[in-house]
Parts: C-alpha cells; structure tokens; sequence
C-alpha cells in the first residue's frame, strides 16, 4: 500500500510539471471547446492558492473543482463573490449555498454568473465595427451531493445547467454537466489525495434568429446557417493536500500555526497539461495568507491571497481577497465572503 501510494505522488508530480510528450511545445488543443467560462478560477480561497483545490477544497466554494469538497462542511455554508477580471468590464457573480443534512449526507447549489459587458458588433464587411453593441451572459447553476462513505473517503457528484446568450444576437446554447470527484485520507503521512472529472455531457451547438438565412424553397421555412457543435470544456484533476505544520500535521505539529501544501495536475480537453502549487498559512484559524503559481498556464502565473475568520454573534464570516498575475490580460483582484451558520 505505502509503495503504491509513494507512486501515486511521483505520477502526479510528473503530472503536473511535465508537457506532453507526443505533441510539440507548438502545438496546442485551444479553442476546441465551447462554454470556456466554466474555466474560470473560482472561489477566493481557491485564486489565492492557484486553483490547488482538487484536495484542498473545503466547503461550498471548492464545489467546481471537486464535489466531494462539501463534505468538510459542519455547518450551513454560503458563499457571495463578485468581481471585475481583466481590468476591464467583465463582471463575475459567484452564489452558493450547502448544508450538512445527515451525518454523512451533504447537499448544496452553486450558481456562477458572467456579464462581459457591451462589445462593439463587427462583421466581416465591417471589421472596424458596425455600430451596434453586444454582450455575453454565461450562467450555470449546479446542484451537489456529497457523501461521507467511510472516515476516509469522501465522494460527491454535481448535476449542472449552463446557457451562453447574446443579447442583441439572437443567438445562444445551453447544455446538462455533471461533475464528479472524491477525497481520500491515505492515513501516510497525512497525505490528503482529491481527483475529478468536470463538466462531462453532450456536444452544445448554437441555435437562435440571428443565425438563420434565406428560406427553404420546399417548406418557404427560415435555413439555419451551419454551426459546428462544440465539446464541453471536459477537466480531469488529480492533486494532494497535506498540513507540513499543523496541530493534526504529520511533520510539524502546532496548535496555533498551520502551514497547508496543495499540488494539482489539470489535464483539460482543450489545451495541455497543466499544473498548480498552493500554499496558505494560517494563525490560530484567525488569519490566513495564501500564495500560488499556475505551471504552464496560457496566461495565469502568481497567486496571492490573504483572509480573516470573524464570530459575529455564533455566525463565522471568512474575508477573502485574492490576486492572480494574469500576464497580457493584466491583473485581477477579487474578494469574496464565506457564511457558517
């Protein structure tokens, strides 16, 4: 068991740092899936650490990265982030909510919102513009279940509708996903092992007015222009947690600080490997600071974060802010509250 687990962590460590072999470093799979906001890096605690959250996941926030998350939840968890990324004016709404609803059931609702703003109409006759104006909505609402199988394995599953609308373009898709992932307590070293598979569902292709030209000469109905159907943007994640200083931790153990390693390898459908490394310590669960990099990530680099724990009368309230370093499309900083009640 010790020898397999000790080569578990070496594949994921080669997982994570390594290209892939077969295909020159030229060579990518980008812009072979739609609905690519389901990428997006979500949940506050989760940016500042790089998205190491397969494993290190806690509570409703993680719920994108692995479902299984929720289940470390004790009492009813919310969450509310909304931020401005890529300094300019796109707008990302986060609104989730999970409950412990049985000692081993657990269940939550996640909902992820993004306005791009206005963009300027182009067309091929008129590439500096037409002017008219669009924008995007990107929606997904999830709905999870958790369950705590033994006192070391955790798995948990998401079923989830997203919809990709223009306004102004009549024109859209939508699609069902499901998500599933699961968390192991290996009992060595104090080694904490978490994978997933998102947004696993059918081809989506767009549909809508805006789309339609000329008319069947048969049927006198409007034809649709052709339009390629598109694969979800499928992510497989395999990573590790593990407490190098803590009062449970299997190196340093301390009762007031605690210092959290996350390393997780991605391998999305539509690009190469990709790996992130987390760190996040902690002062007596009062304070937190959190740091990260993204390993051959198109765009992302540094991650840092910070965070504060209140009591506010039997009602905890976790302040987040987090900023990731996003190369060409400049910085982004972002907060978010956490609610347990």
């Amino acid at each position: 068991m010790k020898n397999m687990l000790k080569l578990n962590f070496i594949l994921l460590i080669s997982f994570a740092l390594a290209g892939n072999p077969d295909q020159p470093d030229t060579v990518t799979k980008e812009a072979t899936a739609g609905f690519n906001f389901l990428k997006l890096e979500t949940g506050i605690r989760a940016i500042g650490m790089a998205g190491a959250q397969v494993a290190a996941g806690q509570g409703v926030e993680a719920i994108p990265y692995n479902p299984a998350s929720i289940s470390s939840i004790t009492r009813s968890d919310a969450y509310l982030s909304k931020a401005s990324l890529y300094s300019v004016d796109i707008n990302h709404h986060i609104i989730a909510f999970a409950q412990k609803v049985t000692p081993s059931d657990y269940i939550g609702g996640h909902l992820m919102f993004l306005d791009s703003g206005e963009m300027e109409e182009t067309t091929t006759e008129d590439s500096d513009g037409t002017g008219g104006f669009f924008r995007l909505y990107d929606f997904a609402l999830s709905i999870t279940y958790a369950r705590r199988m033994t006192d070391r394995l955790n798995l948990g599953v998401t079923m989830k509708y997203v919809r990709e609308s223009y306004v102004n373009v009549a024109a859209g898709a939508q699609a069902i996903a499901i998500d599933i992932g699961s968390i192991f307590d290996t009992g060595l070293w104090g080694m904490i092992l978490g994978m997933s598979v998102s947004n696993f569902g059918p081809e989506l292709q767009y549909h809508g007015d805006a789309l339609e030209i000329g008319k069947n000469e048969i049927t006198d109905a409007p034809e649709q222009s052709v339009t390629k159907t598109w694969p979800l943007p499928l992510i497989f994640r395999m990573g590790i947690k593990t407490d190098i200083i803590g009062k449970d931790s299997y190196y340093i153990k301390d009762s007031i600080h605690k210092l959290t390693f996350a390393l997780d390898g991605v391998d999305p459908v539509d690009n190469l490997l990709m790996g992130n490394i987390g760190l996040e310590y902690a002062w007596n669960q009062l304070v937190f600071v959190r740091t990260g990099y993204h390993i051959n990530h198109d765009t992302a680099g540094l991650a840092l974060g910070s965070g504060v724990k209140l009591n506010l009368s039997g009602i905890i309230l976790n302040l987040d802010y987090a900023f990731v370093n996003y190369g060409d499309l400049n910085s982004t900083h972002q907060f978010g509250m956490n609610f347990k009640f």
